[in-house]
């Protein structure tokens, strides 16, 4: 009798950001003193993502040195949401409301909600760090021309 022993093992790639190209909108109304109100939303999932919250960080941070533009600043409001993948949370996720009662939006997946970056005009950038649906950290950054992410 001969026993076989396999063993697995399972290696994280690199964590790569994916966005949610069609969940993500902009917005443009004019407000009360008929002025345009731009507003942009964009929601990203991140594959592998770090377990430490510092390397969240840093990984959150040199995506959004490489990704946010001059533009960005354009907006009255700007926000971005970072998730983590999860069965629940794929990097394909797609809103489902197929009917009254089976309703599937992204808003429902904070559990996996890592940051939301928020960003009103005239007002620093002001992270929102969150942990199991629960608020645990408030950040606000500086921000200063050029347009450029910075701690």
């Amino acid at each position: 009798m001969s026993v076989l022993m396999t063993v697995f093992s399972c290696e994280t790639a690199d964590p790569k950001i994916y966005e949610l190209d069609h969940l993500s909108y902009f917005n443009n109304n004019p407000n009360i003193e008929a002025l345009e109100y731009l507003k942009k939303k964009d929601y990203f999932v991140i594959r592998g993502c770090p377990q430490n919250q510092s390397d969240q960080w840093d990984l959150i941070w040199s995506y959004c040195d490489s990704s946010m533009s001059k533009n960005d600043k354009l907006y009255s409001q700007y926000f971005r949401y970072f998730y983590h993948e999860t069965n629940y949370t794929p990097i394909d996720y797609r809103d489902n409301e197929t009917d009254y009662f089976n309703i599937d939006r992204i808003e429902n997946h904070s559990k996996d909600l890592i940051l939301r970056i928020e960003w009103h005009e005239g007002e620093p950038f002001e992270c929102i760090f969150v942990q199991d649906g629960e608020i645990i950290l408030i950040s606000k950054i500086c921000q200063n021309e050029p347009c450029k992410f910075e701690r």
